[in-house]
């Protein structure tokens, strides 16, 4: 890749970081601060992955939306990460 397609390069609004035999999910949002999920099972791990390749940013969000629920975080943790999440004005403008 040349310098000017590497330059281009733009971070995808949600990838996966690393999930382990744990469970433990890792989310970036705009290549930003890194969210553990835990207890996600393979079947929801496979499932995010594939939603991701084909880049349908509004059911990861709803699958994420989902774990969230699920965990016992503060109102203050939900909040920050709710606000990172890219709106859907962001999500088509690619």
């Amino acid at each position: 890749m040349n310098w000017y397609k590497s330059s281009q390069h733009i971070p995808e609004p949600i990838s996966i970081v690393s999930y382990n035999s744990y469970g433990e999910l890792g989310i970036s949002f705009n290549g930003g601060k890194k969210y553990i999920y835990p207890d996600v099972s393979p079947f929801i791990y496979k499932k995010i992955k594939s939603l991701l390749k084909y880049k349908n940013y509004t059911k990861v969000q709803e699958k994420l939306r989902n774990l969230s629920s699920n965990n016992q975080e503060t109102e203050e943790d939900r909040q920050k990460m709710l606000s990172e999440l890219p709106s859907q004005k962001e999500l088509w403008r690619e």
